[in-house]
């Protein structure tokens, strides 16, 4: 290895421009000699390399080709595959389509078939265009097949709901819906409100699912079945597009067994109903209100008085009306729902209805003036109004209702303010088996109700966020700690105070409700009748909701979140 390092002086001369030494040059060459040497060495050895690899590609080039050919053969493959997948998709589909022809529902006899449709129909089944809400699901069943275009065609009962909803201002969609073509759409675009348009939809330009011929094929399917007729109509400037309407369905009025027309006041539109007077014996249920008017229509006086089969009214009456402007048979009414402005509607018609078992009975009293209820409270009621078969009674407020006399009265529902419910029950003397009382009460009123509630089986109340509601929510629950509601079964409490933050003392809130419900659950099995109780729990304790748990391990219904009334038993 020696000799592989070079000479010192050799460094020297490389690195300056000084010629060697006589001496030197022999060396020189001797060095040289060696690294050429050593040169060709490598460069023979590199050949040996090469040729090596030029071995490899030969060996390598027929495994090139076969690496070709499986992949050609892969790709063709992929093809056949892909081809195969395609024909086992249209062989599937066959499939499908050969079982469906065992399907059951193929061997359903057509009046079951009809059965479902209506069940479906009971769903709210529709589509809303813009305002029209058309009932499409029967036309669509007949675009299914021939055997359910047969069935539903077969079964009148499908097509016998018919529910128009038209805005303000729309007179060009009912022209467009009667097929009007002599109809100036300049003057309807000029009366159209901007207000009822709808986004994304031409102002003017609508598919029509419910023309004038559908009108016309639908009442001849529904043939010979009750027709349910809605009619929710706002102001029209030209009215004969409606009336139109109107007469087509007059004109079957025998067969009406639901009516609901909800309108704003229009002599012209108005006029047609007289047609129906004497012409409504199959009429079952009435829904009635007028928008727009203080003024009552004379039309109404007595048209519906003729209706041997009607049980079930509900009205909102706004105008100030007397005896003779509004008959009804109300000596066979069983349901009366009925919104008005003044308490001289009731005056005049309660009395009358003794055959009621259920009436839900609000005063809009905001639109009443102070000085008209003044001199209504001296008038009201002057004689004991006795409704002998009354069971469901709901009430905006009990104001005025002292003298109601109901000894059949078991459901009592109050959403305002009470002050006469204590002598509603006193005088009824009734087996009040429900009561749901939302509003301010007096401590007669509370006595009275502590009084029943031996025979309480659903109790539902909600009192305002204040000291009195407080003690007068305390002391009813408390009675019922007390063993005095021993058919309870449902328990709702609604109280404004749990569903905010709680303050000092709401803790012994929680407690007083949850000590309420232990004492109506920790009792001998085979007389326990609490099953549900439901009440806010936001906020509520830790320590209460584990002792909830524990009831709600051993049967009972614990249901957390605000309480909702509903209108269950009109």
């Amino acid at each position: 290895m020696e000799s592989d390092s070079p000479p010192s002086f050799l460094q020297v001369l490389l690195q300056s421009n000084q010629s060697p030494l006589d001496s030197q040059i022999p060396a020189i060459r001797d060095l040289i000699a060696t690294t050429e040497a050593q040169l060709a060495a490598l460069s023979s050895e590199r050949e040996g390399f090469r040729r090596k690899d030029e071995e490899f590609l030969q060996q390598l080039a027929p495994l090139e080709k076969q690496i070709s050919d499986i992949q050609k053969k892969r790709r063709t493959l992929q093809r056949k595959a892909n081809d195969l997948d395609a024909t086992m998709r249209v062989v599937e589909k066959r499939i499908r389509a050969q079982n469906s022809i065992l399907s059951p529902i193929r061997r359903l006899p057509p009046e079951l078939l009809c059965e479902i449709f209506q069940w479906a129909m009971l769903h709210g089944f529709t589509r809303r265009i813009l305002r029209w809400k058309v009932a499409i699901a029967p036309w669509r069943l007949t675009h299914v097949c021939q055997a359910w275009r047969d069935a539903a065609r077969a079964c009148p009962r499908l097509w016998s709901t018919i529910e128009i909803d038209v805005p303000n201002g729309f007179e060009s969609v009912v022209t467009q819906f009667l097929g009007d073509s002599d109809t100036n759409t300049e003057d309807s675009d000029a009366e159209t409100d901007d207000s009822e348009s709808w986004p994304g939809q031409p102002r003017h330009s609508l598919s029509m699912y419910f023309p004038k011929a559908g009108l016309d094929t639908q009442l001849h399917l529904a043939y010979p079945a009750p027709l349910d007729i809605i009619f929710n109509v706002g102001r029209f400037k030209k009215s004969s597009y409606l009336c139109e309407l109107l007469r087509r369905l007059v004109c079957r009025s025998n067969r009406w067994a639901r009516l609901t027309l909800n309108w704003t006041y229009d002599s012209e539109t108005f006029s047609v109903l007289a047609g129906i007077k004497g012409q409504i014996a199959s009429l079952r249920s009435l829904q009635l209100g007028l928008r727009g008017s203080d003024y009552w229509p004379s039309i109404f006086a007595d048209i519906f008085s003729v209706a041997p089969r009607l049980r079930r009214v509900e009205a909102t009456i706004l105008a100030e009306i007397s005896p003779s402007q509004f008959l009804l048979p109300q000596h066979q009414l069983t349901h009366l729902r009925l919104c008005t402005r003044s308490r001289r509607t009731l005056d005049i018609l309660l009395p009358l209805a003794d055959t009621l078992t259920h009436a839900d009975l609000a005063v809009d009293e905001a639109e009443s003036s102070s000085d008209a209820e003044d001199e209504f409270e001296s008038e009201s009621f002057p004689d004991a109004v006795e409704l002998s078969k009354l069971q469901w009674l709901s009430l905006d407020n009990d104001s005025g209702m002292g003298c109601l006399i109901a000894p059949q009265l078991d459901s009592l529902k109050i959403t305002g303010y009470a002050v006469n419910v204590h002598t509603i029950l006193n005088r009824s003397k009734g087996q009040l088996k429900s009561l749901s009382f939302n509003g301010a009460a007096t401590p007669k009123v509370l006595d009275s109700l502590v009084q029943r509630a031996h025979i309480l089986a659903h109790l539902w109340v909600r009192f305002p966020l204040d000291e009195e509601g407080k003690s007068l929510l305390s002391a009813l629950i408390r009675s019922v700690s007390d063993g005095v509601c021993p058919n309870l079964c449902l328990l709702e409490v609604d109280y404004s105070p749990f569903c905010s933050p709680r303050s000092k003392g709401e803790d012994t809130d929680f407690e007083m409700i949850c000590d309420t419900v232990e004492s109506c659950w920790n009792v001998a099995k085979d007389t326990r009748t609490l099953r549900s109780v439901r009440f806010p729990m936001s906020n509520c304790p830790l320590p209460i909701l584990e002792r909830f748990d524990r009831m709600r391990l051993e049967g009972l219904n614990v249901t957390e979140g605000s309480t909702i009334q509903s209108d269950e038993g009109f």
